[in-house]
């Protein structure tokens, strides 16, 4: 899958996998005509998953906007990217393709574009506490959190940046349940059973 997006359009329309060496310039189009014959998917009622033979599959769960990445077993040390090294190393992660590595989350994701597109910088807005942002709180820093029984193996600090920059942008709190759905499916990834928090049910 070298240089290959993976489009995948809400409520479950299609999906495709298309080769980034025909992309055009101005980066918004893709040749409907390049669909990939050896990509396999699959849809239940709120999931869709899509495969190919060189054992990657991207699955999105469209209930809780949430989509995982899984490469089979033979990719493990022998790949990198945006997600990381997949060499379970932490310290390694920001490995540029030339196998260098940054500390400037700007130069590594910049190192990582498969085409030209233009980034645009935006100006960070201040954002007041609200009450959205307090369940921020609740959800990934209070020690009464649902989720707390997790908080040692899966690293709640980032989600609670997410939602709070979330959450300012959004007066819905579905964007902090999200983030909540994204932290309990890695939190069950590593066998540690926690729930989604009961004010995010009705969110979905």
């Amino acid at each position: 899958m070298n240089k290959t997006v993976i489009s995948i359009y809400p409520k479950l329309k299609i999906s495709r996998m298309y080769n980034l060496s025909f992309m055009e310039e101005n980066c918004q189009g893709l040749d409907p005509s390049l669909e990939i014959n050896t990509t396999n998917s699959r849809r239940d009622t709120n999931k869709i998953e899509v495969s190919n033979q060189n054992g990657v599959s991207v699955s999105c769960d469209f209930q809780y906007e949430l989509c995982t990445v899984t490469l089979a077993g033979w990719h493990h040390g022998i790949s990198a990217g945006l997600f990381g090294t997949n060499d379970n190393e932490a310290g390694n992660e920001w490995m540029l393709p030339n196998r260098s590595f940054s500390d400037s989350v700007q130069e590594f994701t910049q190192s990582w574009q498969v085409n030209e597109c233009s980034l645009i910088q935006q100006q960070a807005k201040p954002c007041p506490i609200t009450a959205k942002q307090k369940v921020c709180k609740v959800f990934f820093e209070e020690s009464q959190s649902l989720l707390r029984n997790c908080f040692r193996v899966v690293d709640p600090e980032p989600f609670y940046n997410m939602c709070t920059a979330d959450t300012c942008e959004s007066q819905e709190l579905k964007a902090a349940c999200s983030l909540a759905a994204a932290f309990v499916h890695l939190c069950n990834q590593n066998f540690v059973p926690v729930e989604i928090p009961p004010q995010c049910l009705h969110q979905f």
